[in-house]
């Protein structure tokens, strides 16, 4: 979990901040090609998911339109939990999906 810095403002004082990513660059298959600073054409950085139902078309590209189609699309580095999307039963890929929709 991240935390804001130092503020006068209590409510902005060392508080918690749910984004739902690590902000780290990886190779999870959906690169654009092209290299940007630290980036090798192969890697995004991963975007916060906060905001995530208001966003659409979602990856870098615009080719997902849901975010299901977003996880199908990952691969390399995202595989495993792509696998662990495809494992979980429909309650619980249902209850993921809705959790998703709410951020």
């Amino acid at each position: 979990m991240l935390h804001t810095g130092p503020s006068t403002n209590p409510l902005f004082d060392r508080r918690p901040v749910a984004l739902y990513a690590d902000l780290l660059l990886h190779d999870v298959g959906t690169g654009d090609g092209i290299a940007q600073a630290a980036a090798a054409a192969n890697e995004v950085r991963t975007p916060a998911l906060w905001g995530l139902r208001f966003r659409r078309p979602l990856l870098h590209d615009g080719r997902a339109p849901t975010v299901t189609a977003a996880i199908e699309a990952h691969a390399e580095e995202a595989a495993l939990a792509r696998a662990g999307f495809h494992a979980l039963d429909q309650a619980s890929r249902a209850a993921l999906l809705a959790f998703l929709g709410s951020l």
